[in-house]
C-alpha cells in the first residue's frame, strides 16, 4: 500500500467515524457500517460479494456451510475457507463456534427462573459434553458457566441483551 492509499483510507475511517459518532441509535449505526462496507466490498473485493450472499447458510447446524456456499459459487471449499478468513479476520470454523455460544447465551439470559441442567444445554447447542460447554463458555467469558450465572443474577456481570 503506497503512502497515499494508507492516506486515503486513513481519512475514510476518520469520515465513518465522525458519521458514527454523529447517530445515537445502534441499528443506524449498523446499518450505516453495512452500507458502507458493502460498497467498499462490492467495489474493491468483487470475490467477497459471492460470501455475503451465502451467509444465511451459516445459521443451519444440519449443513456444512463452507460445502453449501462452494457449491453455490461453483469454488472449492478451501477458497470459500480462505476468502472467509480475509474478509472476517475469522475461519468459518470459529465463527460458527461464536455463533453457538452466542445462542447458549441468549438462552442462559433468557431463562426466567428455571434451573439450568447443563447437560442438556450441551446436547441441545451441539456441543460433544458438558466439558466442551465450559471450555468455550470460559474462553468466551473468562469464567465457568456457574460462576457467569451467579454473577448475572447478582448484576456483576455487564453483557448486553440486544
Amino acid at each position: 500500500m503506497t503512502e497515499e492509499e494508507v492516506l486515503t483510507a486513513a481519512q475514510r475511517l476518520e469520515e465513518i467515524w465522525e458519521m458514527l459518532k454523529a447517530m445515537t441509535e445502534p441499528e443506524k449505526r449498523v446499518k450505516a457500517l453495512t452500507d458502507y462496507l458493502i460498497c467498499t466490498i462490492s467495489q474493491n473485493e468483487g470475490a467477497a460479494l459471492p460470501l455475503l450472499d451465502s451467509v444465511t447458510d451459516l445459521h443451519n447446524p444440519a449443513v456444512n456451510p463452507v460445502k453449501v456456499i462452494a457449491d453455490r459459487i461453483s469454488l472449492t471449499e478451501r477458497t470459500v475457507q480462505l476468502r472467509f478468513k480475509k474478509y472476517t479476520g475469522y475461519s468459518l470454523k470459529e465463527h460458527l463456534r461464536f455463533l453457538r455460544f452466542k445462542q447458549l447465551l441468549f438462552f442462559i439470559l433468557n431463562r426466567g427462573q428455571e434451573k439450568i441442567d447443563w447437560l442438556n444445554l450441551a446436547v441441545q447447542f451441539g456441543y460433544h459434553d458438558q466439558s466442551h460447554l465450559i471450555k468455550d463458555f470460559t474462553y468466551y467469558t473468562g469464567v465457568s458457566p456457574r460462576q457467569f450465572v451467579k454473577l448475572d443474577e447478582e448484576g456483576d456481570f455487564c453483557v448486553s441483551r440486544e
